[in-house]
């Protein structure tokens, strides 16, 4: 489960998240928790856990012996599979503007302070 939100919140990081800055620059977020757990990024999440999956059997193949080493092997290069096909899936998601991604909604302000 740790592997999956942390994929969502990253993907909600390159998607853009909906924050906006008071007259002090402190930051607000305009949404709802459930707001985060959109199909975008569910879908890195998918990819981030398909990925640590894989990272996990190869480190077991590395470290295990026997049947274990074996059966690792073999989740190891399904995982492989999976997630080079959800990686290859979501950048044909992001080129078709399926996923989303970071927008400017408000005017730019050339001359102003450089933060944030």
């Amino acid at each position: 489960m740790p592997a999956l939100i942390f994929g969502v919140a990253v993907g909600n990081v390159l998607r853009g998240v909906s924050i906006h800055f008071a007259s002090d620059l402190r930051p607000f977020y305009e949404g709802s928790f459930f707001g985060l757990l959109n199909p975008g990024a569910l879908y890195y999440g998918l990819v981030s856990l398909w990925m640590l999956v894989m990272q996990g059997a190869a480190w077991l193949v590395f470290k295990a012996e026997g049947p274990v080493a074996v059966r690792a092997t073999v989740i190891g290069g399904t995982a492989a599979l999976v997630a080079s096909i959800l990686f290859a899936g979501g950048g044909v998601l992001v080129w078709l503007g399926l996923l989303g991604g970071c927008e400017v909604i408000s005017q730019i302000v050339w001359d102003g302070p450089s933060i944030p």
